[in-house]
């Protein structure tokens, strides 16, 4: 009885000695995997630093974005001046021809009468009116290359070649000569008009039409 005694007190014993000395294992203290406290923590700073990629992504894009912008405004704001400069001039350049276009017409004429003869069968008397006519058409033709729109190039191009004719009709028919220059004028009016219409357009902020 005593010996059943001692076995059970020896076993209790051991058991006992066995369970204080074996070590704790922490993983399993919180119920979660060693691998989930370290994974975490990596999983959210790659998900920071993805982050800070895409916003500093998206920052240069709209960075270059803005700046596209703003040459595109600078280039269209030069376009503009540049086309309203060019017009401005055209439309005086062709102003002066056909007036100058219509005192040499005057002129031959004059003359015609005065001696009953034909148009444009004599030199013009006023020498400095003969250069000035043929400065106009330089100035008008070489305005004329330089404006953007199609339409307005097209127009004054008709309109500086009709106030020429006349001054070509060597010895003709005054009044013939006076139909000539009655057309002439008539297409300087109308490209004066293409010209205006263009002009109002560009201060109007459209430009959707012509091209070079």
């Amino acid at each position: 009885m005593v010996r059943r005694a001692r076995h059970a007190q020896a076993d209790y014993g051991a058991r006992t000695h066995h369970s204080v000395g074996r070590p704790r294992d922490d993983r399993r203290v919180s119920g979660t995997p060693l691998w989930v406290t370290i994974t975490l923590p990596a999983i959210g700073y790659i998900a920071a630093v993805v982050t800070e990629l895409l916003r500093g992504r998206v920052e240069r894009r709209g960075a270059r974005e803005a700046h596209d912008a703003e040459r595109a405004a600078v280039v269209a704001e030069r376009r503009d001046l540049y086309e309203i400069d060019t017009l401005n001039n055209a439309i005086e350049a062709l102003n002066s021809l056909a007036r100058l276009a219509m005192r040499v017409h005057l002129a031959d004429v004059k003359a015609a009468r005065d001696t009953k003869g034909l148009y444009a069968a004599h030199l013009l008397p006023d020498a400095q009116l003969d250069e000035d006519f043929r400065l106009g058409h330089m100035r008008v033709g070489n305005l004329g290359r330089t404006l953007l729109d199609d339409g307005c190039r097209a127009a004054i191009r008709t309109a500086q070649d009709t106030l020429g004719k006349p001054s070509r009709m060597l010895k003709s028919d005054p009044q013939d000569a006076e139909a000539v220059m009655n057309g002439a004028q008539a297409k300087a009016s109308e490209a004066l008009d293409v010209l205006a219409e263009r002009l109002r357009a560009v201060y109007a902020g459209d430009n959707s039409r012509g091209g070079v």
